[in-house]
């Protein structure tokens, strides 16, 4: 990024002994031509030549004078336009070149903090600020508005505004952000900057705002000493610096908030989920020790009046009471059944695998799919909160396979890896294509994903017409 310039005085002495060469040269033909005339015309004197030239005999000589003053009076115009559009693309490409690398460091993270000191790292190698170069960025509070030191480099810990942040208002830094503009300041004595007063008092500050879209996130103050040189060219490369850094900022903060969001959204999924579990738990367990009992209960007494109406010879009660026996018969084991979808008793006692076989087996009998299921139960054994998403996942995709995939084979494999758990559940049947058309899942996708993601997962689903549907559920360890 260091880059060498000649200086304005460097050009102008060049630019000198240019015309001086030129002089010189018209000079040397004077003199030549005299010494020729001398020596050709014995009586004309060489210094009366020289000194008092008759014009009419010697007017070529001050035609070459005069040739030579503006050849070299050209000759100098030209190459300093030259010089001035060479240092003019050297500036600029200067500029893109820093640009590109403060844009290129803060692209690279998302943390604020690291953005932050990488870009001053970055403010730290341009040649124009030079190496004694001191540099604070303060972030503007979203509540209370206050300024806070958020980063810095090259300034001495006991910096007084690393201790006494300014006020908005007050100071070059505190103006800087009230005003939205740059503020620079040629001696920090000048200003009224109580806690800048450092024991080097002969300072120059640059406060440049930190803006985006309008709006004031903080500023950066960039001290340099006195004598060093700044133009209006580095005011305007620090300046879209500075935008760079906005923009960079803003970015990480959108980013934390998402990222808040999303982890707030997790634990409410999480919450969800076991709220949802706890629920299906109770009514299961409601229906199992009032509904189920009550049942049982009327089935032994239908049993005893049976047996009972048996003892009455041409008593036609029995027929009814038979019937009566075969209601309640179904219905209790409709309850159960019930019971098994809200809580299968199978996850709870002997594991994830276990009960989707147990699921799986049942699901086939009902839709006469052929399913099977591979794999072993994962060892280390996994949390309820994972055990129970997988078996919900698997639950809805093994009814939207029944809806829609007018499929004959599913294969379900539970793979146990180092650092994560794959669930997949494949099928023969039509597919769907990538827009979600031809009778694709839609809300129960959502709530397949929305399981996983829950248990710090990752879902997706693999498919295309005619060929089937893969769905994949990743969680890690």
């Amino acid at each position: 990024m260091k880059q060498t310039q000649r200086s304005f005085p460097a050009r102008m002495s060049q630019g000198g002994s240019r015309l001086l060469i030129g002089l010189a040269l018209g000079l040397i033909y004077w003199i030549t031509d005299s010494i020729i005339e001398s020596v050709v015309y014995h009586n004309r004197d060489f210094f009366g030549l020289l000194l008092r030239p008759d014009f009419h005999e010697s007017w070529h000589r001050w035609t070459m004078l005069l040739f030579m003053l503006v050849f070299a009076s050209g000759y100098h115009i030209i190459f300093s336009k030259r010089e001035q559009t060479e240092n003019a693309l050297t500036q600029r490409n200067k500029e893109l070149t820093a640009l590109n690398a403060v844009a290129a460091t803060v692209s690279q993270s998302l943390d604020l903090d690291q953005i932050l000191n990488d870009a001053l790292e970055q403010v730290q190698q341009l040649d124009i600020v030079g190496s004694q170069v001191q540099s604070i960025i303060f972030l503007q509070d979203k509540q209370s508005g206050a300024l806070k030191p958020a980063a810095h480099r090259g300034t001495p810990p006991n910096h007084p505004c690393l201790e006494r942040p300014p006020k908005v208002g007050e100071c070059l830094c505190g103006t800087a952000v009230a005003q939205g503009q740059v503020l620079l300041s040629h001696n920090c004595h000048q200003d009224d900057c109580p806690p800048r007063r450092l024991e080097t008092p002969y300072q120059k500050d640059i406060c440049l705002p930190l803006k985006v879209r309008g709006k004031t996130l903080g500023v950066m103050n960039v001290r340099l000493p006195v004598t060093q040189t700044i133009s209006d060219s580095d005011i305007r490369l620090l300046t879209a610096i500075t935008d760079q850094i906005s923009v960079a900022i803003e970015n990480a903060r959108l980013f934390t908030a998402v990222t808040r969001q999303r982890e707030r959204m997790r634990r409410l999924s999480i919450r969800l989920a076991e709220t949802e579990e706890a629920e299906r738990r109770r009514i299961a367990n409601e229906l199992h020790d009032q509904v189920g009992q009550n049942l049982t209960a009327l089935g032994i007494n239908l049993n005893l009046v049976r047996a009972m109406a048996e003892q009455e010879p041409g008593n036609n009660a029995c027929a009814r009471l038979d019937d009566s026996l075969t209601l309640v018969e179904q219905t209790t084991a409709r309850i159960r059944n019930v019971m098994e979808e809200l809580r299968p008793p199978m996850l709870d006692d002997y594991g994830l695998m276990a009960a989707l076989r147990w699921y799986a087996e049942r699901f086939a009998q009902r839709t006469e799919l052929e399913i099977t299921v591979l794999g072993e139960e994962p060892l280390p054994g996994l949390d309820d909160n994972t055990e129970n998403a997988l078996f919900r996942i698997t639950q809805e995709a093994l009814n939207n396979v029944a809806k829609h995939a007018q499929a004959s084979q599913v294969t379900i494999s539970l793979i146990d890896d180092a650092d994560c758990v794959r669930l997949t559940i494949e099928d023969d049947g039509v597919g769907f294509a990538a827009n979600g058309k031809n009778g694709g899942p839609g809300w129960g996708k959502f709530i397949m994903a929305e399981r996983a993601e829950a248990v710090n997962g990752r879902f997706h689903t693999e498919s295309q017409p005619q060929k089937g549907t893969k769905v994949i559920t990743e969680i890690r360890r």
